[in-house]
Formats: C-alpha cells, structure tokens, sequence
C-alpha cells in the first residue's frame, strides 16, 4: 500500500524560497521598527480630534511605507541567477514585477502588513509605560509569527511533515519526530513567568518583550500545524479581512493614546504612568523649592524664567535695601509688597531653572508655556525682600493673584517662607489654599477674550518651624492631572504681611 503524494501548495511554488521570503518579512519589520521609533513621537502642543486621527493614520501609513521598502533589501547573489541570465530579486525589473516581490505573493504581504501596522501604537504606549503595551506588543508578536511560519506552508503542515518521512522506508522503522512542541512550550512558560515577576517591578518595557516572546512560539505552533484550507480567493478574502480589522484595531489603540493632547482631555484608564506623572506634579514641586538657585546648567529650554514686562515709561524707584543684620521684628500696620519677581519653569523635579535658563519677558496671563514631553511642568513665583523678617511679627500673609485660568478649579497655590542667609537654604511651608475658578471664556477660545479675576487667599503664620526669619517668598503651583503639562494662568499681584497683635 503506498501512501497518497501531496502536492506543493501554490505559496511554494513560487520561484523566491521560504527562507528568501521570511528575510524579506524580517527586513521589512525591521525597517518598520526604526521608523515608528523616529517618527512616532506626538508634537508637545495641544491637537484637536480630527488631527490626531490624521496623526495616528500617518503613523500606520508610515510604518507600512518602511516596511514594504525594507522587503526590497534582500537580494539574490549572482550565483542564483535564473535560466535568462537575470536575478529574480534585481530591482532593475519592470513595476509590475518589483511590485508582485513586494507583495510577497499576495497573502504574506498582508500578514506582514498587519504586524507592521501594530508596530506603530506599540511603540507609542511603550514609550507612556502603559500598561495597554502588553496586549498589543503580544498581538503584534503574534502577527509576526504567523506570517513568518505560512511563509511556506509545505513546511508547516501535518501532510509535509508526513510526506518528510514517507520515502521508501519501511513503515514504523522509524518514529515520526514532528516539530519541538516540548521546548517551545517550556520557553513559552519561562517567558509567561518571567513576565509575571518583571511587572511586578514594575518594569513595562521588558514585561512586553517578554511576553511578546512567549507569545511568537505558540502562535508560530498553531499557525503551522493549522493549514488552511487550499482555496485561494477565499484565503485572500480572510487575510484582507484580517489586515482591516487590524488597521482599525491599531486606529483605535492609537486615538486613546493621544487622547490626553486633547485640550482639557481625559487619561485612558490604563495609561497608570500618566497619571503618576500627574499626580507626582504637585509633590515634586513643594519639595523642589530648596534648590531655589542650584542645580547644574540648563540646555535649550529645559527650564525658563518670566520676568515681568518692562515698563513703557520709565519709573523711579526706591532703592533697594540693603541686608542688615537685625530683622524686621515689628509691624505696626500691614506691610503691602509688590511681586516684582521673576516666574520660574521646570520640567526636572528638585532643579529651579539656573543661570543657563532661557529668560524672556511677559505675564503667565498672556504667556502660554507647556512642558515639550510628558514630564510634568513645575511652576513657581519667587519674590526676594531684601531684607529679613522676623516670623514673629506676622500673623497670616494674604496673597493676592490675577487668575486668568480657565481651568482654575484643578490648581491650588502655595506658599514657601526661605531664609537664604543660612546654610542650606532652610524653608518654611504655610499650606496650599485651592484656587476658585478664575476666567470666563468667550466665543473666541484665545487669551484675549479671558476675563481675569482677583482673589485672595490668606495663609497663618507660625511662628514655630526650621526658620524664625524669611527674606524670600516663593510661590508654588499644584496643578491637577488634566493641567501638569501647561503654566498655570495666574499672575501674583502682591503679598500683605498683617502685624501679629500684642496683648
């Protein structure tokens, strides 16, 4: 009885081998890869709905580019010409025919596609420490593999490995030994465990790499040994099918991503990372206060300093007094000082902006600064005295401010008391006080239609601390979740110092 002979399927019979193929697929992914890391990288302003469904379509568009033109690398050497005398992978070739190599014979261009496609959002969510980058990180591994192991399905399937054994031999004179499915399920349980134990770090970045190779084994397995069916119209059909669900799949991963460039836009649930951000903006920023002047030179805008606008006509003012010795250890009516002091920008939790800091002129009313990344945008108004007070003296300071802010309701103020003359640089804080809501926007939705408001907030004095004399004000801003990438529009107008009552 012999056995019945199968023929090759339509994939092997084309002229570039399955090891040609599969280098094609690789270099392709490749490609796709560096040009997702150059170019997927959101512009650090605020985007609108419809751009960034532009932006996450030109991402895919991008990525697919690369890697139908990375498949145009591999090529045959000299010594695997055809019977004419020409290479069937020269690029010099008619379009038509460069063309059908890119394709990769119709389906595995499809299958690559859709890993390439993945790419895009995987590499945007790793690059947030989302947690969303498993899932898909996993899903584009697993495209990967599939396609790589269809790449020549006489390869892969029950009847090749059947028909690899089948020669003239007797039968059961020797057993069938069909693919590694041992060792690739124990490095797939290694990879799963390995997973489990780095996120708990946590560490997203190797849990997804991890977890995208304990995918690729099982989903190469299942794709080998479940061969489709030979109808080629109706597999072209499924693949195209695939490939859509795909592009709108990674559509949609990629929008909830960019959700928070939205102006007042919300986080994705899982996007932990962000939030942390967030939620670590105002802890930085009462912390940071101590490094008032320090910290090493700043480069390009890493940090920035707002002086007020010059004025238009030219003022006489008093002299500035000097430092004494003695503090000011009495008021006998309330002291009003003007803030004539710079605002300070940072993007580094604990490092003020130094003496390389960019300087330029305005009000936080009219000036509008975002962070250039994710890392949050630390703000603070500082105001230097002069000459020392005593923290006896004083019984609460209210501060008043221009708030211009629309979204006000999320950012609170406060207040650090700092005696610079000692070592250290030792610092007082007075509390935060929440800010009501401030600006009203109009039909226009720019900073010349805010109504400004003024409030005033008042902060109690104590006089026991690190400090018992203060010679700078330095004002903090907490921002919220949904506003710890952009200054805050609210301006100090001056500082009132109320004398502490004697009995």
């Amino acid at each position: 009885m012999e056995l019945p002979v199968f023929s090759k399927s339509d994939a092997s019979a084309d002229p570039s081998s399955a090891p040609e193929t599969r280098a094609r697929i690789l270099c392709g992914t490749l490609a796709a890869l560096l040009v997702v890391l150059a170019f997927c990288n959101p512009p650090a302003h605020a985007l609108s709905g419809p751009a960034i469904f532009l932006l996450a379509a030109g991402y895919i568009c991008f990525a697919t580019a690369a890697g139908f033109a990375g498949a145009l690398i591999p090529r045959r050497r000299k010594s695997e010409l055809g019977p004419e005398g020409e290479s069937e992978w020269d690029l010099k070739r008619s379009p038509e025919r460069i063309f059908e190599r890119i394709c990769l014979s119709g389906a595995a261009a499809r299958g690559a596609a859709l890993s390439w496609i993945l790419l895009a959002p995987a590499v945007l969510l790793l690059r947030e420490a989302s947690m969303w980058a498993l899932p898909v990180t996993a899903a584009a591994s697993a495209a990967l593999a599939v396609c790589l192991r269809r790449a020549a399905p006489e390869e892969t399937s029950p009847s090749a490995v059947w028909m690899t054994y089948r020669q003239e031999t007797p039968y059961f004179a020797e057993p069938l030994r069909f693919l590694p499915r041992r060792r690739m399920a124990v490095l797939s349980s290694i990879c799963l465990h390995g997973t489990v134990l780095v996120l708990l770090i946590p560490a997203i970045f190797a849990g997804s790499v991890l977890l995208a190779a304990a995918v690729f084994g099982p989903a190469a397995q299942v794709a080998g040994w479940k061969a489709a069916p030979d109808e080629p119209r109706k597999n072209a059909v499924r693949a195209t099918l695939r490939l859509t669900l795909g592009t709108v799949f990674a559509l949609f991963i990629l929008f909830l991503a960019m959700l928070p460039w939205l102006p007042g836009g919300t986080i994705p649930p899982g996007m932990a990372a962000v939030q942390d951000r967030a939620q670590a903006a105002a802890r930085a920023a009462s912390a940071a206060a101590k490094e008032a002047s320090a910290g090493a030179p700043e480069k390009g805008f890493r940090a920035m300093i707002l002086w007020p606008a010059p004025e238009k006509k030219p003022v006489v003012l008093p002299p500035v007094p000097h430092p004494v010795r003695s503090p000011l250890s009495r008021l006998s009516a309330p002291l009003v000082i003007p803030f004539n002091g710079p605002y300070w920008y940072s993007r580094e939790p604990g490092k003020w902006p130094g003496a390389n800091a960019h300087v330029a002129h305005g009000s936080p009313l009219t000036t509008k600064i975002h962070s250039t990344d994710w890392k949050p945008l630390l703000m603070a108004a500082h105001q230097q005295l002069g000459t020392a007070i005593d923290l006896n003296c004083c019984s609460r300071i209210e501060l008043t401010i221009r708030n211009g802010d629309p979204h006000a309701e999320s950012i609170a103020v406060g207040i650090y008391l700092t005696d610079s003359t000692l070592p250290g640089k030792p610092s007082q804080y007075l509390g935060a006080e929440p800010v009501l809501p401030g600006a009203e926007m109009g039909m226009d939705s720019g900073l010349s239609t805010a109504r400004v408001r003024e409030q005033t907030l008042t902060f109690p004095m104590r006089d026991e601390g690190r400090i018992r004399k203060f010679d700078e004000i330095t004002v903090v801003y907490l921002t919220g979740m949904d506003h710890s990438t952009e200054g805050a529009r609210i301006a100090v107008r001056s500082f009132t110092l109320f004398p502490r009552q004697r009995p």
